[in-house]
């Protein structure tokens, strides 16, 4: 009696006899063929279904991935002789952050004691070791300063900033980064001290979601 070449299944003919072992081992040849077919569909549907599980982790890992971004600069010139000046800002992409940077550089030292200021207003100081200073910090001996914002994405939460230096300082304000439209620098003191004459950088730097 001659077998198919796949499963082995009886292929009788006229002069063949008929025997139920025949039969026997073709259902369980079919019935082993079957298995395998389920348990290939069942493998198939378990591989989908993870190669879609891992297609959303994959979504959600994107999503929270940070990249530096650089968000622009503006230029102030300090004609000399006053004792604050300020510059348009759109403090607004800071606050679109997870964590914004403020790199201040001056050209030449403006004067003794002087400030980074926001929006120009003295409900906004920062505590430099014991004291309390109008603005965000101060530029320091090199002319530069880096602040460091967590405004988390929020533009309505309130302008707090850090400044890691030799002499480090916390800055906090009633302003929001959606109010924050101006930035400049003050001569801090008393006895009405003035800015020397030069110009000053402001950029702006965050850490976003890809």
């Amino acid at each position: 009696m001659e077998k198919t070449p796949r499963y082995q299944l009886s292929q009788w003919e006229k002069t063949d006899r008929i025997l139920m072992e025949d039969f026997n081992a073709d259902n369980a040849n079919l019935e082993a063929a079957l298995t395998a077919l389920n348990t290939g569909k069942a493998d198939l549907a378990a591989f989908n279904s993870a190669k879609s599980a891992l297609q959303t982790e994959d979504a959600r890992l994107n999503s929270v991935k940070l990249q530096l971004v650089d968000l622009g600069s503006v230029t102030l010139n300090v004609p000399g002789g006053t004792r604050m000046e300020q510059t348009a800002i759109n403090g607004a992409l800071l606050g679109q952050c997870a964590v914004a940077f403020l790199d201040v550089t001056a050209s030449r030292a403006l004067g003794d004691s002087v400030g980074v200021l926001a929006n120009g207003s003295g409900s906004m100081v920062f505590r430099n070791t014991s004291d309390y200073y109008r603005g965000l910090t101060l530029l320091r001996s090199n002319f530069t300063s880096r602040l460091i914002f967590f405004p988390l994405g929020d533009l309505d939460s309130r302008v707090t900033s850090l400044c890691l230096s030799m002499a480090p300082s916390v800055a906090y304000s009633d302003c929001t980064f959606r109010g924050f439209t101006n930035v400049g620098i003050y001569a801090n003191g008393s006895g009405s001290p003035t800015l020397l004459e030069g110009t000053v950088q402001f950029h702006m730097w965050g850490l976003k979601g890809m």
